[in-house]
């Protein structure tokens, strides 16, 4: 037997696959430098054109890193502010082909984005994200959009801290910044609105294409990922289509994201808002789309209750019931609570019937239980206001001698 000859690269190899049903015996492999790169492994050549991905998985920033996501290959690892390293390389861990070959889809471990290219084109065909960009995972955010990083037009607030002479030492501008970051907080709330985030890291471990090459499966820290792909352009050529994947959960794509929802919301387009948050089913951007809504008139509650269909209602009982017990607005949710129960009270029954006839989803299973939990705030809230109103009537003559007193004084 001969030896073996490898295939020199420029840089560490991180990933490799082999097209299936093609031709010519394809190898795709991946570098630390982030590109990829194609071979033919019966003549022992590259083909002719790379794809240099590194801007495509550019991950967001960390919280509490100052250095920006972007490729930093080549580079020393340095200090930043925080006294991290900045050096966050990004690249290509797994690779995967479609069942033709036409195309190639790759994921990175901290980047929440998954890539298409195309093999014969070299190009990137669509990048959809995979993640809700909730506020509890770094490295997700590719803007500074949050309160601790808000932008002024000399830099972040808080880099500029640092530059000040009052905090020239970094222990100072980390002291302010913990000061800014507990200011919300609140002492003895261990769950909900003003308790402590728990943070959590963003991690992709690998993917898969489906056999029919119309779904891909990604293996995240936050379970498995399917997405499901449908052509664009159906009398185009195949080789050459936009490929389109939407996730099959709610979860982002490129026409839900933040920046929308925040645009529909200053539209006064208060029922896509509202479906728009759900799909998400981040509970910041929720809240901020429910907070937006006015009550008066109640037309725009029923309305944005009346746009939610049957597969976000068991996300909309559950961010009802989580409002009630959180969210310090109670006459508000009371409202979004009674309207709801009241327009959806025909699919809450068909779904409920459903479930208990054995005929039902996981759907209605999810919407069994999140109907439980909303009854339940709103026998405890009625319970409450009971006693509430027990106290008050046993103390009438004390509350008006004490009314009649303070008009008296004021006079």
């Amino acid at each position: 037997a001969g030896s073996g000859e490898s295939l020199i690269h420029q840089g560490q190899v991180t990933a490799c696959a082999f097209a299936r049903n093609t031709e010519k015996n394809i190898l795709a492999t991946a570098t630390q430098a982030g590109h990829i790169y194609f071979w033919d492994t019966t003549e022992g050549r590259e083909m002719g054109g790379s794809i240099d991905a590194s801007r495509d998985i550019a991950a967001g920033r960390g919280q509490g890193s100052r250095a920006t996501g972007g490729l930093t290959s080549g580079k020393k690892a340095r200090r930043d502010g925080t006294g991290g390293l900045a050096d966050i390389t990004q690249y290509f861990t797994d690779l995967c082909f479609s069942p033709n070959g036409q195309w190639l889809a790759a994921v990175c471990p901290r980047s929440p984005y998954l890539m298409i290219y195309d093999t014969r084109l070299r190009v990137l065909l669509c990048r959809t994200t995979m993640t809700c960009a909730q506020g509890n995972i770094i490295g997700t955010k590719r803007f500074l959009n949050s309160k601790l990083d808000r932008g002024t037009d000399t830099g972040a607030a808080l880099a500029i801290a640092v530059q000040d002479q009052e905090y020239e030492e970094l222990e100072g501008a980390d002291r302010k910044r913990k000061r800014i970051t507990q200011a919300e907080r609140l002492p003895g709330v261990k769950a909900g609105y003003g308790s402590k985030q728990d943070y959590q890291l963003w991690r992709v471990y690998g993917l898969t294409v489906s056999g029919d090459g119309r779904q891909v499966c990604v293996a995240t820290s936050l379970g498995a990922h399917v997405f499901s792909s449908d052509r664009v352009s159906p009398g185009a050529d195949s080789s050459t289509a936009a490929l389109a994947f939407t996730p099959v959960t709610g979860l982002l794509t490129e026409r839900v994201n933040v920046e929308q929802i925040v645009k529909m919301v200053k539209d006064d387009n208060w029922p896509a808002a509202v479906v728009m948050a759900l799909v998400t089913g981040d509970a910041k951007i929720i809240d901020y789309v429910f907070d937006a809504v006015p009550m008066d008139p109640p037309d725009s509650i029923a309305a944005c209750i009346g746009s939610v269909g049957l597969r976000l209602l068991p996300t909309l009982i559950a961010t009802l019931s989580r409002r009630l017990r959180d969210r310090p607005h109670l006459e508000a949710n009371m409202l979004w609570a009674r309207l709801a129960l009241e327009m959806q009270y025909q699919n809450l029954d068909r779904e409920l019937h459903n479930f208990a006839d054995g005929s039902g989803t996981e759907a209605g299973s999810s919407l069994r239980v999140a109907l439980v939990a909303l009854l339940e705030q709103v026998l405890a809230h009625r319970k409450a206001a009971d006693s509430i109103g027990c106290l008050m009537r046993d103390n009438t003559h004390a509350l008006m001698y004490l009314a009649n007193a303070k008009s008296a004084g004021d006079a």
